[in-house]
């Protein structure tokens, strides 16, 4: 303790026993307040746009805002199903596209399927690496759900787009 004590007496200014080793990796997740991302899916939009412009919009806020908590609301135009719900392209969207492949990405995450006023928190530490391209990445986990699923025995997406436009 007297060690401490003649190092902040014998200080040139108090700033100097205040300061922060810069991380560069760190910088701003002590904000208190993220960057809000917002997107609409507009009716004409297909989940590869949608996926895109998402992507996009995150990698542009790391850019911009870097290691800032990042909190995604997307609301989505129309593409219902004939019962109602959401047409498998935007049931991938929410489901597989952010839950399994954005989410990381984000502090947090609000969208329809969740329901208003709800949202889904990133269980863990956000990460600030987003891949350079969106599209390699995804078809890699398009491959890595399909052969789940035929392990599975249950039908490929391919199958179940096909299914559903015959009962449209």
């Amino acid at each position: 303790m007297e060690e401490r004590k003649h190092y902040l007496l014998n200080l040139a200014t108090l700033n100097e026993s205040c300061r922060i080793e810069e991380n560069p990796q760190n910088v701003n997740q002590l904000k208190s307040k993220p960057v809000v991302l917002y997107h609409c899916v507009f009716a004409d939009e297909t989940f590869e746009d949608a996926a895109q412009a998402l992507f996009t919009i995150t990698q542009y806020a790391q850019r911009e805002c870097p290691n800032q908590r990042r909190v995604l609301f997307l609301d989505i135009d129309e593409h219902k199903n004939s019962a109602g719900g959401f047409d498998w392209d935007m049931y991938e969207l929410q489901v597989h596209f952010i839950l399994e492949f954005l989410l990381p990405y984000l502090y947090e995450a609000h969208f329809p399927l969740m329901g208003v006023g709800k949202a889904v928190r990133n269980p863990n530490l956000q990460r600030n690496g987003l891949p350079a391209y969106l599209f390699h990445s995804l078809e890699a986990g398009h491959q890595k759900l399909q052969s789940a699923l035929s392990r599975e025995g249950r039908i490929s997406i391919e199958e179940f787009k096909l299914g559903q436009k015959k009962t449209s």
